[in-house]
């Protein structure tokens, strides 16, 4: 066996250098509710229509600003409905700060993700790595924690592809078990399996409240999640930063068209004031007098 296998089997990918195309820039980008954000655009259309008409902006230049309006609404709707929930609530660390959530919270939230994110099996690893999993493989000596009970509950398995740092790749038969409350705070139980030995380890997961590195263990987990949440759905996430791109463009192309346009055609001349007043008092004549 290689020797980056001994004693841990397994290889963590580095962070990306696109990183900043990841989910929670894209929601930073559009950081309006949708409901705002929507009946903002809707409204300024129907001002720039008609503001268009009485300055004499350009056709052009309104065709381009309501594009650029749905391009932003679109890009709002694939945000709502393809960014992961996780993100969508909790952008930052400091959104889940805020929140002053129990400590046994963020437990939840990673064993959610594991299963709702397309490679969350994936994170297993990293917490090992981090040594935020201890290995119970051989059972440890005394100890608090429910250790059997963890590996007793309600499970999910699937088999996960790693791949290591010689470019070959192990499939890992992983299983997670349901987090089980004890006293005050959270324990998760999994295993994992490589084809290459074939040997099943144990590893728990325990967020406790007694525990001194409690809350950089929280958000140790918290970043975890939120890392692998951001690469969700490349191409819903690479449309939708398409669509904001396409519609800062195009509001950009309107100002610039509006402004050309102001200039270098004459406006039309405004009927004065007198003619409207004279339309109010003056009926107009129906027909001719007999």
């Amino acid at each position: 066996m290689p020797t980056w296998l001994k004693g841990m089997p397994f290889w963590i990918l580095g962070v990306s250098s696109n990183y900043r195309s990841d989910w929670q820039y894209l929601i930073a980008a559009s950081r309006m509710s949708s409901a705002l954000s929507l009946a903002t655009l809707f409204s300024l259309i129907a001002i720039v229509t008609k503001f268009t008409d009485l300055v004499n902006l350009g056709r052009p230049a309104l065709y381009c600003f309501i594009f650029a309006a749905i391009a932003y609404a679109l890009a709002i709707l694939v945000i709502r409905f393809r960014a992961p929930a996780f993100l969508q609530e909790y952008p930052d660390y400091k959104s889940f700060d805020d929140k002053k959530h129990s400590h046994r919270w963020v437990l939840w939230q990673f064993h959610t993700n594991l299963i709702a994110l397309k490679g969350g099996f994936k994170l297993l690893p990293q917490t090992v790595e981090k040594k935020l999993s201890v290995n119970v493989t051989t059972p440890p000596g005394r100890t608090r924690l429910p250790v059997v009970t963890a590996f007793v509950g309600p499970s999910i398995e699937k088999d996960t592809p790693l791949k290591n740092p010689d470019g070959s790749t192990v499939t890992y038969k992983m299983r997670v078990h349901d987090p089980l409350n004890f006293d005050r705070d959270l324990i998760m139980g999994f295993t994992m399996m490589s084809n290459i030995d074939n040997v099943e380890r144990k590893y728990v997961l325990a967020i406790r409240e007694d525990d001194a590195k409690c809350d950089l263990k929280c958000k140790e987990l918290f970043w975890i999640i939120l890392t692998a949440a951001a690469k969700e759905n490349t191409y819903s996430r690479w449309f939708a930063w398409a669509l904001v791109r396409l519609s800062v463009l195009l509001l950009i192309f309107a100002v610039i068209v509006a402004v050309v346009h102001a200039l270098w055609l004459p406006a039309p001349n405004a009927p004065s004031s007198f003619k409207y007043i004279y339309a109010d008092i003056v009926p107009k004549t129906v027909g001719p007098r007999s």
